[in-house]
């Protein structure tokens, strides 16, 4: 469906021409997004942003989330009682590190797009379980935007549904009733690297 993620940022302008006149921040869920927001932030010219939040994965299966971390808040999905409280703090404690490390690897000493009143584009390259996505809402809530527009190219119906609770709006080229894994909607789904993070923003 989509060649790779600039091809599926091309896709996605389309949909985005009716904030065109709105006072719109891009953020972008790292590090898949990055790219790809860049590419909308560059193309309407509006702002770019990184929210820091990273899926939280199960002591005995780091890719089964359990819920999302961001750098001051822990989101928890419901139900994962065969998680330890000791196992949840070194999960979480591990994350939380990680992601200090990568906001000052990637926004160094400058400050966070304000959001106070503006419209956010909030920008994965896929929506699975909507987790990330559920908690990067919940922090930028704080900031006080006046809406929270989810943007991907691809999701689960399920997810997208699910997060019209909590998003003002969700964008997506195309959902999937029988969604298994964002890279399967791509020809190219390379990895995003830290240093491909660090390269985009620089560029912005």
């Amino acid at each position: 469906m989509f060649r790779n993620r600039h091809d599926a940022a091309q896709q996605l302008i389309p949909h985005l021409e009716q904030y065109k006149h709105n006072d719109v921040v891009v953020v972008a869920v790292p590090r898949g997004a990055v790219p790809m927001a860049a590419d909308l932030a560059n193309h309407f010219g509006w702002p770019l942003g990184v929210v820091f939040v990273k899926k939280l994965g199960h002591p005995f299966n780091h890719e089964y989330a359990i819920g999302a971390v961001g750098l001051d808040d822990v989101f928890l999905d419901p139900g994962h009682t065969d998680v330890t409280p000791r196992d949840l703090q070194d999960a979480v404690a591990e994350a939380q590190v990680l992601l200090r490390r990568r906001r000052a690897m990637f926004l160094g000493v400058r400050p966070d797009v304000p959001l106070r009143g503006r419209t956010v584009l909030l920008v994965d390259d896929g929506i699975a379980t909507g987790a990330t996505v559920r908690a990067s809402i919940a922090v930028l809530r704080k900031q006080d935007p006046v809406a929270i527009i989810v943007v991907a190219p691809v999701g689960s119906t399920s997810a997208i549904e699910e997060l019209l609770s909590s998003a003002d709006d969700v964008v997506v080229v195309h959902s999937d009733p029988n969604f298994r894994a964002v890279g399967e909607y791509y020809d190219d789904f390379s990895e995003v690297t830290d240093e491909d993070v660090v390269q985009v923003l620089q560029q912005i």
